[in-house]
């Protein structure tokens, strides 16, 4: 409870004196000591929810920076507690979009979407040669792109792919192989690519949109190689595919298509260019209709809801442009259901019916008013939101209260993940704070470029195998963070030297070979959970296994090889 007080006396007080600050930029003694309480309890919160390693490294370079600039505190409170260090870019960036993209992966989860989509790729792929296997890479591939973490990930889908993959005749270390590979690959995929991906647009000034756009390509190479891999090692195990009648019918999943029209909606809002965070709350309140109407045991026409659902949706995407017509639509789309409902044929009066009233009067009525598509679609989560809070707790029927429970429960999942992706960030934000503050950022890049004697390839080389030490131990956040700021720039300034290669990508104020140099870092952050001698998702891929870690760990580094040479 001491801490607890104290967390948030430190915070209140920058809040407190912060106008003071910016007004005179001034620092007195009470700031040092308020700065300097905040930076141990955010250490210390690192460390119990993140372990040793994070601040461990933060400490090394805290050291580093206080003695580089004299051991003068004031400077080192006003870098690390009032301009950068905690509250800096990646902090800003977490606790701006990072909250609804993991809320809305935690809902989907709840809701059944990534068994969904495992059942669905095994309905579709499971009786071919290597079925299992292939279903379990584009299972987790399709629900890492919403999860965020290669190891949650793997303990979510493998439970269900890892021992189909035994049961298909494949041994222990290369069905443990297979779902990590593939889980890991969740982050490289467009439309969510992970937490630093959102640092990594606001580090380089592009449009998450572009950004997304760019990593299309790369991520599909990733797959390939993967399914290619994993096609070659299902001919030399000799291995056929499963008898089709062990699978439910592929038109019963064809039929329950729209359970992914949360996924499309974020990826389409995402490309279109609508903020990260609202995209992500207006598809989680298209989940939380879609999850509704997709309860059988509440009475209605499931084909009639679902037709609902998706013109609603598209209208919603509409501009204020033809905000009249959509308006007189969406009012005649109410009063024809609420005929229905009367006749009592194709509808009754129940939670699902009360939920696509809404939702269709809602959006009729700001799009009357003239709103903005924002505005639109990030009211339309928080209503969605609080309609099932509130509809499933006074509910009577026990899928209203699942739905409730669903809710609630993503709300709290979402925030235990949210702490330690956030924790990170912070620490990650005193690193950079450093690296600033000394000028250590723009000494490690050139030394980089002297230690290899400006060869790129070389640079390439060192730059991969400090970015799998590191992430090892780090997270991916903090991975990108600390690589992204020494060895990115470096990598850079070594094309340069090359060959003048500046051409902006179309749309793209940043070169092309600067956004390359980024998602280098960034893919071998990413790819440290599959690379021993740590291989976190490896781990947890053979433990579900029952499989050796070490021959686990090197298959699965052999099918992800496309990752590391891509």
């Amino acid at each position: 409870y001491l801490l607890i007080i104290l967390s948030i006396t430190s915070m209140f007080y920058l809040f407190a004196v912060y106008n003071r600050y910016a007004e005179f930029a001034e620092v007195y003694m009470q700031d040092v000591i308020f700065g300097v309480l905040a930076i141990i309890l955010v250490l210390e919160a690192t460390r119990r929810v993140l372990g040793w390693v994070l601040p461990s490294v933060v400490i090394v370079f805290l050291i580093y920076g206080i003695y580089r600039i004299g051991f003068n505190w004031i400077r080192f409170t006003q870098q690390l507690y009032f301009e950068e260090g905690i509250f800096g870019i990646p902090l800003f960036v977490m606790t701006s979009y990072v909250f609804a993209f993991v809320f809305f992966g935690a809902f989907l989860l709840k809701i059944g979407v990534s068994d969904y989509i495992t059942e669905f790729m095994i309905s579709l792929f499971g009786a071919r040669p290597g079925g299992p296997a292939k279903s379990a890479v584009v299972s987790s591939g399709l629900m890492g792109t919403v999860s965020g973490s290669s190891v949650a990930n793997v303990l979510t889908t493998g439970t269900f792919t890892i021992p189909l993959m035994k049961k298909a005749g494949y041994p222990p270390e290369v069905a443990g192989a297979v779902e990590p590979v593939a889980s890991t690959g969740g982050q490289l995929m467009p439309p969510i690519m992970g937490a630093a991906a959102f640092i990594m647009a606001e580090f380089l000034g592009i449009p998450y949109n572009k950004l997304i756009i760019a990593a299309v390509l790369p991520a599909l190479v990733y797959y390939s190689g993967v399914y290619l891999f994993i096609d070659l090692e299902t001919k030399r195990l000799g291995l056929k595919g499963m008898p089709r009648e062990k699978f439910a019918p592929l038109r019963y999943f064809i039929r329950k298509l729209y359970i992914l029209l949360p996924i499309a909606v974020i990826t389409v809002a995402l490309i279109w260019g609508i903020p990260p965070h609202i995209s992500a709350i207006s598809s989680l309140g298209i989940a939380i209709w879609v999850a509704w109407i997709s309860k059988d045991s509440i009475k209605g026409h499931e084909g009639l809801y679902v037709a609902t659902v998706l013109v609603s949706t598209v209208l919603m995407f509409t501009g204020r442009e033809v905000a009249i017509p959509v308006t007189i639509l969406l009012v005649l789309l109410t009063l024809g259901l609420l005929a229905l409902g009367f006749t009592k044929k194709f509808v009754e009066f129940n939670e699902k019916f009360y939920i696509t009233l809404l939702f269709i009067l809602f959006i009729a009525l700001t799009k009357y008013l003239g709103m903005r598509k924002e505005q639109i679609l990030l009211m339309s989560g928080v209503m969605g939101i609080g309609f099932s809070l509130i509809v499933g707790y006074i509910s009577k029927s026990e899928d209203g209260k699942r739905m409730y429970s669903a809710t609630y429960e993503s709300m709290i999942d979402a925030g235990k993940t949210s702490t330690s992706v956030m924790l990170a960030a912070a620490s990650a934000g005193l690193i950079q704070g450093v690296l600033t503050m000394t000028g250590l950022v723009t000494k490690l890049g050139y030394r980089l470029v002297d230690l290899t004697a400006g060869n790129l390839w070389l640079l390439l080389l060192l730059t991969m195998v400090f970015s799998l030490i590191l992430g090892m131990g780090v997270p991916t956040t903090a991975n990108y963070i600390i690589t992204s700021l020494v060895a990115a720039p470096a990598i850079y300034n070594a094309v340069l030297g090359l060959q003048p290669y500046s051409s902006p990508v179309p749309g793209f104020t940043t070169p092309i070979a600067l956004l390359a140099a980024h998602f280098f870092v960034f893919y071998f952050g990413i790819l440290a959970d599959v690379t021993p001698p740590v291989a976190l998702a490896s781990y947890a891929g053979s433990a579900l296994a029952g499989g050796d870690f070490w021959k686990t760990a090197i298959n699965a580094v052999k099918y992800a090889l496309a990752g590391y040479i891509g």
